[in-house]
């Protein structure tokens, strides 16, 4: 079964909103749409205009071209992937949202200092031993 164009652009609104640590009813608010319009579209089964299309390229700070950078498979290994590590980033965004400025900086230096490991270790970003997203 393949999906519909709908679809795979309400897929790349859903991963790019989720990188930007946004939930629907915040990017909702900011592109001056529902939080129902938002879900409809991330699941395809409403058509977004190209004038909604814009505000919303515009809040995730992307070009609207970024909506259309998918295979013409369901969903590739890649996609998944894709997913599965803007979903994580949505979740550490929302837990940061809460967290006080002391515990937000010790985990920036954290986070810096294990990317220069690994990119000392290995010579490229992101591509040490761990896991993958």
């Amino acid at each position: 079964m393949s999906i519909s164009l709908q679809q795979q652009i309400g897929s790349r609104i859903k991963a790019l909103r989720r990188l930007k640590g946004y939930t629907q009813a915040e990017l909702a608010e900011l592109t001056e749409t529902s939080t129902n319009y938002v879900g409809y579209i991330e699941r395809g089964e409403r058509t977004v205009s190209l004038q909604t299309l814009g505000r919303i390229a515009h809040t995730l700070g992307v070009e609207i071209g970024a909506f259309f950078l998918f295979s013409g498979r369901e969903k590739s290994g890649r996609s998944r992937q894709l997913d599965r590590k803007a979903k994580l980033i949505g979740k550490f965004a929302a837990f940061l949202k809460n967290a006080d400025g002391e515990d937000v900086r010790m985990l920036f230096k954290f986070a810096k200092r294990l990317t220069r490991e690994r990119t000392h270790a290995t010579g490229r970003l992101g591509h040490g031993k761990g896991r993958r997203f």
